[in-house]
């Protein structure tokens, strides 16, 4: 039987730059498009190049307080209405975009970063790795300097607050579905305290967090697994719902109304069915555990 994709209520999203940027964007469209102008009217009545309009309503750049007084003149948009695009346009203030520049996380996959934190529902399916929402900091420090990676300890930073989301009241709703082989190489590739920690780490997740899910979809499991991918579901108007795959150099996105969203659906729902329980998938990963924490291993 096919889990409901939603069961827990829609949070309101926390603020983060792309978010803000993405919001106000949208609501400066729904007033060019209610008084009846074109990007390149806007453009004129504020002084600047219609790409401006176009990069600032698709939440790609930001707003300069006077320019967004201009908007908001040029559109007649009503005091408390403004009040609104301001609030959100602060997030485009200089400490904002210095601590952005700061981040060692690829500029292509910070948009992910900071739709995370505005999701109501985060679907992951990982066939052969421990997605970074579920990495306990031993594992991603043996991770980053076992490849030799640079600035070690602000990695972990970054991969440590995106996972403040657990902390949320309430938080998203969010299901990790990963193949019998993450946990397999995870064991038998990994020096056992690391492999220990981590399932520990998982263990505890699901143990104080209701809201998180971690399903594992066994060996002989009817069902063909897809490469990795995540949805994101925000139910928020100006948030639309999107699944992505990533690779080490990009990100491909797909947004809800194209058909390929539907068939990231489609496939989650089926893996999904074919998946132990969320206490069997409980007891699969305490049973692992118990074997990393004996000798014999």
């Amino acid at each position: 039987m096919t889990e409901p994709l939603v069961t827990s209520p829609i949070r309101q999203p926390p603020p983060s730059l792309r978010t803000q940027r993405s919001r106000l964007g949208s609501r400066i469209l729904k007033w060019r498009t209610a008084r009846g102008l074109t990007q390149v009217d806007l453009a004129d009545g504020i002084g600047c190049k219609q790409p401006k309009i176009q990069k600032i309503e698709s939440g790609k750049a930001g707003t300069r307080p006077e320019d967004l007084e201009r908007i908001v003149e040029v559109l007649e948009i009503p005091p408390a209405d403004a009040d609104q695009l301001r609030e959100l346009n602060r997030a485009n203030d200089p400490s904002a975009r210095r601590a952005e520049r700061r981040m060692i996380t690829p500029q292509w996959f910070r948009e992910v970063l900071e739709r995370e934190q505005a999701a109501a529902e985060i679907l992951s399916w990982t066939g052969n790795r421990i997605p970074g929402l579920l990495q306990s900091e031993y594992y991603m420090l043996a991770q980053f300097q076992a490849s030799r990676q640079e600035r070690v300890t602000d990695r972990v930073a970054e991969r440590k607050a995106r996972q403040r989301l657990f902390d949320a009241c309430p938080g998203p709703r969010a299901v990790f579905m990963l193949e019998y082989s993450c946990v397999e190489k995870l064991v038998y590739g990994t020096k056992a305290s690391i492999a220990t920690d981590q399932l520990e780490h998982m263990i505890r997740i699901v143990e104080t967090h209701p809201f998180a899910e971690v399903r594992i979809l066994p060996r002989d499991a009817a069902a063909y697994p897809d490469e990795d991918f995540t949805i994101l579901r925000f139910g928020h108007p100006d948030l639309p719902d999107f699944a992505y795959q990533e690779s080490k150099v990009k990100l491909i996105t797909v947004p809800r109304g194209q058909d390929e969203f539907a068939s990231y659906e489609e496939s989650w729902e089926a893996q999904l069915a074919a998946t132990l329980s969320r206490d069997q998938s409980l007891q699969y990963l305490k049973e692992w555990a118990s074997r990393c924490a004996t000798p014999a291993r």
